[in-house]
C-alpha cells in the first residue's frame, strides 16, 4: 500500500479530532507544534517542534526528508489557527493544490483585506455589501483621540481571532491602545466604529469545483470590552441566511479561494450588511467532533481531508441548513469560560468539554466547555460568572498566566527580574532596579532566634483594627489599577476588583483599590466599593488643579467609606501621561487644604523620609505609607525598606502617637510582615501577589493567599517567642 502523509499545523486539543480522523484513514502524520507537551504529539508519527508560522524553518525540515518521504506528503492542514499563509507557502513548495499565497497574506492582515475588498466594491462587485470604515495606526495620536469621540473597536491588523481585540471609549482609549499594540506581533493596529448589531458566521469547505456549506450561525457576545463570544444559534432568518451565502459564494469565486475551509463573518444591521472578517480555517474542538458532525449529518473531517489533498468535498447546499427544516429544530451553543459555572435545567442541554491546563495563546477566546442543545427552544442556561470551584494553588497560578494575557509571567519568585521594562504591565520603571531592590533588600533583613531565653520575646503591638475595620492581622492589599493597561485586559474589571474587595473582607483584612488614569474612574471604582459594602479604601491620584481632587474627597464624604488614600508618588507613571486630567506634585499647603476637605481618615501613600512624615503628621494626616510605588515611579529610587531604615519610627510613635504608619514594597511572605512589625510598622501592604491570586482564583484565590500569609505570620511569631 502506497504511503500517504499529511502535515498538520498545531497539535492542541482543538486539532485532536482531525489528527485522530487522519490516523484512522491510514495517513502518516507530521505534526508541527512548538509546544513539546501538546496533546497531538501523542498521536503524530513525527513531531516537529517549530512555530506553525516559521515557514522557512519548516521548509528546511521538509527538504531534509528523503525523496520518497517527500513524495508521500499529499496535503497540509490545520484547525482553529490562523496559519493559512504557512499552508499556502508549504503547499506551493511541495507542488500541492492550494489557495494563492498572496491572497492568504492579504487575508492575514485585516487592513490589506479591507483595502482589497474595497477595490472590488468600488468596481461594482458584491452589490449591497458594505465595509466598516477602518483606520490604520502605528502610534497613539490626536487622530486616534478624535476618532474616539464615538465608541470604537481596536484590533491588531494580524488576523488572530479575539486576541488583542478591545472595545474602547474616549475615557479608556490610551490603556486600550497599549493593550492592543502589545498583542499585535507587528505593533500595527486598526480602529473601526463599534457596531452593536448581530454577528453572523458562514462556515464552508471549498474544493475547486464543489463547495460544502456547513452552517450559518448567529452569534451573541458577552457584554464585555473584549467582545468574547457567549452564545450562538443556527435558527436564523432565511432571507438573511440566503443573502449571506450569496455574498460568501461570490467572495470565494472572485478571490479564487480553493482547497481550504473558510469562515466569513458579517454584521447585519436593520438596513445594511457589513463584511467583518474572512478566515481560511476550520473551526476546531466541538465544531469538528462527533456530536456536531452527527447533528449536521455530514462528515466534516473526511471532507476536509479531501480538500487539503486536492480532491473535491461532497457538496452540501443551502437546502441542508436548519432553517429549511420543517420542524424548526436547530442548535444552541453556549461557550463557558474559565472561572464560570453553568446552571441549567436537567436534560435541557448536553455538554462537550475540553480539559486543558493553558491555552495555546494567552486569550480569553479559548473556552473550556460548550453546552449545546437541539431543542426547539433555547435551553434554560444561567452562567454564574464569579463561581469558581475549589482549586489548588498551582491551578490558580496556571489560570493567572492565562488571564494576564502575557502581562505577567507569574514567576515563582516575584522579584522583578522577569518583567524588566514592562511598564505598563507588572514591571517597574526603566530596568526595574527599584523593584528588584525592594525584594532583595528586604530579604537581607534577617530575624534573630533565641529559643532558650527565659524571658519572653519583645511583645509586638499587633493591630487588630485598621481605620474602623476589624482585621485578623495588620495586612492590606495594595492599590492595583489598570486592568487593561497593566493586567492584560482579559479579566473582567468588576470581577477582578470585587474579588479583591470581597476576598479581603471575608478574610478579615483590608483592600485598597486605585482609581486609574481617567479622571472619572473613581465613579466606576465607587460602584465596586458600593457592591462590596464599602469594605475597602479608595486610592486617588494627585490630580491638578486641586479642585479636581477636592471634588472627589467631597464625593466620598457622602459614602460609608472609612478612609481615603492619595498616592503622591504616582505622578511619573507612564499610564498617567495621557490622562484626561493631569497629575502633579502636592505641596504641604495643598495637603493641608485636602485635610480640611474631608472628615474621613486621610492616608498619604508614597512617603520616603522622616521630614515628610513629621510634616504630614503635623498637618493632621491620619496615616502615611512608606513606599516607592512598587519601583514603578523611578528606577533609581531607594528600596522601600532602605527608606524605612533611615526613618526613626520610634521617634514618630513617641511624638505623634496618633499617626499610623504603613509599609509597601517587596513583601512576599508572613516572615516579611513580622520583620516590619518588629521595626515599628503598624500595617503592611502587598500588591502584585494579590493581583496574581485574584486573576487566577477570584475571591477564593485572595482568601487562599491571606490564609497562607497568616499561617506563615503565626508560625514565625511562634518560633520567635513573640
Amino acid at each position: 500500500m502506497e504511503k500517504k502523509s499529511l502535515i498538520i499545523l498545531g497539535g492542541s486539543l482543538y486539532e485532536l479530532p482531525l489528527l485522530l480522523a487522519a490516523k484512522q484513514k491510514g495517513y502518516f502524520i507530521y505534526l508541527v507544534d512548538i509546544d513539546p507537551n501538546a496533546a497531538g504529539h501523542n498521536v503524530a508519527d513525527v513531531s516537529i517542534n517549530l512555530s506553525t508560522k516559521d515557514i522557512e524553518s519548516i521548509k528546511r525540515y521538509i527538504d531534509s526528508l528523503p525523496s520518497l518521504e517527500l513524495k508521500s506528503i499529499v496535503g497540509i492542514g490545520s484547525v482553529d489557527s490562523d496559519v493559512h499563509a504557512t499552508i499556502a507557502a508549504l503547499s506551493n513548495h511541495l507542488n500541492l493544490k492550494h489557495f494563492n499565497y498572496t491572497l492568504s497574506e492579504i487575508i492575514t492582515n485585516k487592513y490589506k483585506m479591507y483595502t482589497l475588498l474595497r477595490g472590488y466594491i468600488e468596481n461594482g462587485y458584491f452589490t449591497g455589501l458594505n465595509l466598516i470604515q477602518t483606520e490604520l495606526h502605528w502610534f497613539y495620536s490626536a487622530k486616534l483621540e478624535n476618532l474616539a469621540k464615538i465608541d470604537m473597536v481596536l484590533k491588531p491588523t494580524e488576523n488572530m481571532g479575539g486576541l488583542g481585540v478591545i472595545r474602547v471609549s474616549k475615557e479608556n482609549l490610551y490603556e486600550s491602545f497599549l493593550y492592543c499594540k502589545k498583542n499585535s506581533p507587528t505593533g500595527e493596529i486598526i480602529s473601526e466604529p463599534f457596531l452593536s448589531d448581530d454577528t453572523y458566521k458562514v462556515q464552508l469547505l471549498i474544493g475547486e469545483r464543489e463547495i460544502a456549506i456547513l452552517n450559518v450561525w448567529k452569534i451573541q457576545n458577552i457584554n464585555s470590552r473584549n467582545l468574547i463570544e457567549r452564545y450562538r444559534t443556527d435558527i436564523i432568518n432565511k432571507k438573511i441566511s440566503d443573502t449571506l451565502i450569496k455574498y460568501s459564494l461570490e467572495i470565494i469565486e472572485r478571490l479564487k479561494i480553493y482547497h481550504t475551509a473558510c469562515e466569513i463573518k458579517y454584521i447585519v444591521s436593520s438596513d445594511k450588511i457589513y463584511l467583518l472578517d474572512i478566515n481560511l480555517r476550520l473551526e476546531g474542538g466541538f465544531f469538528i467532533d462527533q456530536p456536531y458532525q452527527e447533528y449536521l449529518n455530514y462528515d466534516i473531517l473526511s471532507n476536509y481531508i479531501l480538500i487539503i489533498t486536492g480532491k473535491e468535498p461532497i457538496p452540501r447546499k443551502a437546502e441542508n441548513l436548519v432553517y429549511s427544516n420543517k420542524n424548526g429544530k436547530g442548535m444552541h451553543v453556549f461557550k463557558i469560560y474559565p472561572k464560570e459555572q453553568p446552571v441549567l435545567k436537567d436534560g435541557s442541554a448536553s455538554t462537550y468539554t475540553i480539559k486543558r491546563d493553558l491555552p495555546d495563546v494567552p486569550s480569553s477566546k479559548y473556552y473550556d466547555k460548550i453546552l449545546f442543545s437541539k431543542d426547539r427552544k433555547k435551553p434554560d442556561v444561567r452562567i454564574i460568572a464569579r463561581a469558581k470551584e475549589e482549586s489548588l494553588e498551582k491551578d490558580i497560578l496556571a489560570n493567572a498566566i492565562k488571564n494576564f494575557a502575557g502581562k505577567c509571567k507569574v514567576c515563582k519568585i516575584c522579584d522583578g527580574s522577569g518583567c524588566i521594562g514592562e511598564l505598563p504591565g507588572m514591571g517597574g520603571a526603566y530596568k526595574n532596579e527599584s523593584f528588584i531592590a525592594n525584594y532583595y533588600d528586604l530579604r537581607d533583613l534577617k530575624l534573630e532566634l533565641e529559643l532558650l531565653s527565659e524571658k519572653n520575646g519583645y511583645e509586638l503591638k499587633i493591630k487588630n483594627e485598621l481605620f474602623g475595620k476589624d482585621v485578623i492581622f495588620p495586612l492590606c492589599i495594595a492599590p492595583i489599577s489598570g486592568v487593561t493597561s497593566n493586567l492584560g485586559g482579559v479579566l473582567d474589571e468588576e470581577e477582578f476588583y470585587l474579588s479583591l474587595l470581597n476576598g479581603a473582607n471575608e478574610s478579615r483584612i483590608l483592600s485598597f483599590i486605585g482609581d486609574g488614569s481617567s479622571d472619572s474612574k473613581y465613579l466606576e471604582m465607587d460602584k465596586f466599593l458600593k457592591k462590596a459594602e464599602y469594605s475597602g479604601i479608595i486610592t486617588l491620584k494627585p490630580r491638578t488643579p486641586l479642585n479636581s481632587l477636592i471634588k472627589k474627597l467631597e464625593y466620598f464624604e457622602n459614602t460609608p467609606i472609612t478612609a481615603i488614600s492619595i498616592d503622591i508618588d504616582s505622578i511619573t507613571l507612564p499610564t498617567l501621561k495621557k490622562s484626561d486630567v493631569p497629575v502633579g506634585r502636592l505641596s504641604l499647603e495643598q495637603i493641608k487644604i485636602l485635610r480640611k476637605s474631608t472628615k474621613k481618615n486621610l492616608i498619604i501613600k508614597g512617603v520616603g523620609s522622616i521630614f515628610d512624615c513629621i510634616k504630614l503628621a503635623e498637618a493632621g494626616i491620619n496615616s502615611v505609607i512608606i513606599s516607592n510605588h512598587g519601583g514603578r515611579s523611578l528606577s533609581s529610587l531607594k528600596s522601600s525598606i532602605s527608606m524605612l531604615l533611615d526613618i526613626d519610627i520610634k521617634y514618630l510613635h513617641k511624638e505623634y502617637p496618633d499617626l499610623i504608619i504603613g509599609f509597601d514594597g517587596g513583601v512576599r511572605c508572613g516572615e516579611d510582615i513580622v520583620k516590619l512589625l518588629i521595626l515599628g510598622i503598624d500595617y503592611v501592604l502587598i500588591g502584585r501577589p494579590f493581583a496574581i491570586y485574584a486573576a487566577g482564583g477570584g475571591k477564593k484565590g485572595v482568601s487562599l493567599l491571606v490564609h497562607k500569609l497568616y499561617d506563615e505570620f503565626s508560625q514565625t511569631l511562634k518560633l520567635l517567642n513573640r
